[in-house]
């Protein structure tokens, strides 16, 4: 019975990874988009001037 008792942290862990890398691309894919739309508006107003 000593098996389920080794796994079950395991799994917490890798679970707890998951999650925390999971956070960690939300916080990067809202990064970019914030550089999209900084460049976006870079662009609108290079071409504005022109």
């Amino acid at each position: 019975m000593w098996i389920p008792y080794a796994i079950l942290p395991i799994g917490l862990l890798f679970a707890t990874i998951h999650l925390i890398s999971n956070l960690f691309d939300i916080i990067q894919n809202q990064h970019i988009d914030s550089e999209l739309v900084t460049n976006l508006h870079a662009a609108a107003k290079e071409s504005e001037e022109e």
